[in-house]
Parts: C-alpha cells; sequence; structure tokens
C-alpha cells in the first residue's frame, strides 16, 4: 500500500514525464511539517531546467477551497533561492500566473556557506514544489488531497522578441515596427481599454438605475392593479346587493296587492 509521500513521489514523477504538455493535473496529499519541500528533499518537486535566458511562465488554475488546509508554493533554484514562495493558493478565485526568471541569483557571491560546502555547481535548474498542510488535528477530521491544473511554459529571452509578427495586429502601420513603437502601441491599446471599462461600468450603473426605476414601475402597477380588482370586486358586489334588493321589494309588494 502507497504511503502519502510515496504516492505523491509517483504522481510528480509521472507529471515530470510529461514536459510537452500544455496542462499538467497534480494531486498533492497532506503533508506534515517535517516533510516540507526544501533542497534535501524534492519529492513534492518539479525541476525544470532553464537556458541561460529563459523565463518560465506558470498558470495555477482550478484549486478547490478545502477547509482547515491550505496549498502552498516554493520556488527554488538549484542553490537554494527562494523565487517565490506563496501560501494559501487556494484563496484566490482566479487562476494564478507567475513569471520565474532565475537571472540574477547565480553569482558565487549568491550561494550560502552549506550550499558551498556541497560543491554544488550554479546552473539553471528550477524547483516547482507544493506542499499541503492542515491545521485540523482533532481525531474526526480527515485532510483531502489537492487537485489542480498547472500550465508551464518556457521562453527564449524576451529581450530578442521579433517585433514584426506583431505588425499584423496594428492597422494603418507601413513601417517596421520596433520595441518603442511597439510599447506605444501597447500603451494605446492599454488607454482604450481602460475607456471600453470606464463605458462598461457606466453603462452597469445606466442599467442598475433602470432596473431600480422598472422594480419601482412593476410595484406601482402591482399597486394600481390591486386597487383597481378590488374597486371592481366592490362594484360588483354592491350591483348584486342592489339587485337582490330589489327583487325582494317586488316580491314584498306583489304579495300585498295580490292579498
Amino acid at each position: 500500500m502507497y504511503t502519502p509521500v510515496s504516492y505523491l513521489r509517483i504522481c510528480f514523477l509521472l507529471a515530470a514525464l510529461l514536459p510537452l504538455s500544455q496542462a499538467i493535473g497534480l494531486l498533492v496529499p497532506p503533508l506534515k511539517k517535517n516533510q516540507l519541500p526544501s533542497l534535501d528533499n524534492l519529492q513534492q518537486c518539479l525541476s525544470y531546467e532553464l537556458g541561460t535566458n529563459d523565463v518560465l511562465f506558470l498558470t495555477l488554475k482550478s484549486i478547490e477551497n478545502l477547509p482547515s488546509q491550505d496549498l502552498n508554493l516554493l520556488i527554488l533554484d538549484s542553490m537554494g533561492n527562494k523565487l517565490r514562495d506563496q501560501s494559501n493558493l487556494e484563496r484566490f478565485p482566479s487562476p494564478i500566473e507567475l513569471i520565474i526568471n532565475p537571472q540574477g541569483v547565480t553569482d558565487e557571491s549568491d550561494i550560502s556557506s552549506t550550499l558551498k560546502d556541497r560543491d554544488l555547481v550554479p546552473s539553471k535548474l528550477v524547483h516547482i514544489c507544493f506542499y499541503n498542510t492542515y491545521n485540523d488535528l482533532s481525531w474526526s477530521f480527515k485532510p483531502r488531497t489537492f487537485e489542480f491544473e498547472m500550465n508551464v511554459n518556457i521562453k527564449d529571452d524576451i529581450r530578442t522578441t521579433d517585433y514584426q509578427m506583431y505588425k499584423q495586429f496594428f492597422a494603418y502601420l507601413d513601417t517596421d515596427l520596433s520595441e518603442g513603437e511597439f510599447d506605444n502601441k501597447m500603451n494605446m491599446v492599454a488607454l482604450d481599454l481602460d475607456n471600453i471599462v470606464a463605458k462598461l461600468h457606466n453603462s452597469d450603473d445606466v442599467l442598475k438605475e433602470l432596473l431600480d426605476h422598472e422594480f419601482k414601475l412593476r410595484d406601482t402597477n402591482e399597486e394600481i392593479f390591486s386597487g383597481y380588482t378590488f374597486i371592481s370586486i366592490v362594484l360588483c358586489a354592491t350591483i348584486f346587493v342592489c339587485g337582490v334588493i330589489q327583487l325582494l321589494y317586488f316580491k314584498l309588494y306583489l304579495r300585498k296587492v295580490v292579498k
């Protein structure tokens, strides 16, 4: 029978064998505090090797919120530097997007004395680690496994971007697209999006006001209908009573005439 650690090891091993997948489904069972990930304990980690100028884009989504449990993320490089340390991932309702750039942490001066004693050679390895902790120690509590989806995309140096491939998305642009022109165009797009968002907010306010007026008009119509119905009932009842009174009067009158 698999223990939680061996089960987690199998899950991460299967995920590591699928580096070309757009999306990786992960299962992270609950762990004890002495099993937290580190360079000495990479059983809960996925490792990626990056080039000199590579940048890693990480997306996490579909994380369920489990009671009394926390899903935590720890990203380390091969020297033990923490590139990201984020706890309580389940509290984010929308997908989590992270950009991991290990540049600037591979200098020998950044290596701790402990790691120097291990004779570790600086490299571009990035360890993406997840661990599932819980704070409910009652006997009736049964911690559950986190299930979520992870997307990993490794890009080359973003400074060598070919901006000409984006030229088709900008109208009335005859010249070559440079980095500065691309930034200006994107700023204009950002301003247009801000204006659209502002207009959408205004439209939302108008719709809310219209809904309020609709509710008020509906209440007024219901009051008018209720009053009209009441008056109609009273009028019908009055006509009926008057008719009955007239019939009784003629009946009594005819009796007297016959006698």
